[in-house]
């Protein structure tokens, strides 16, 4: 299905596999990130869906724990991202509130989304 929002949803930031999550439609998917927010600091997090794939650091002899790192999976790696149907930013550091409320004013009027923030936000 054509609106169908596929990404990924990974158990606390070390998770280098995460689980792979479909939602049917915008709604949803904005529904499944705000009851899904984290409790403390480096918990879940969510990002493009990851394509399944091996891992190089499988194979790297100068692996720690080439283990950890074996078979085909949805590694989280940038060569494995697939194409996703939302936009990210990262943003921080506002030179003031009056900034940070015209840069939510032309999102909300331009864009349908969701403001997620991480835990430790300020």
């Amino acid at each position: 299905m054509a609106d169908r929002i596929y990404y990924s949803r990974g158990r606390d930031v070390y998770a280098t596999a995460p689980e792979q999550r479909c939602a049917e439609n915008e709604d949803q998917f904005i529904e499944q990130l705000i009851t899904d927010t984290a409790t403390a600091k480096k918990q879940q997090y969510f990002c493009a869906a990851m394509e399944p794939g091996e891992n190089p650091r499988g194979n790297n002899p100068k692996e720690k724990y080439p283990e950890k790192f074996q078979g085909i999976k949805n590694w989280r790696l940038s060569a494995l991202a697939a194409k996703r149907r939302f936009v990210s930013f990262d943003c921080d550091s506002f030179d003031s509130p009056k900034t940070f409320d015209a840069l939510i004013g032309y999102l909300q009027k331009t864009f349908k989304g969701v403001l997620y923030t991480t835990f430790n936000y300020s």
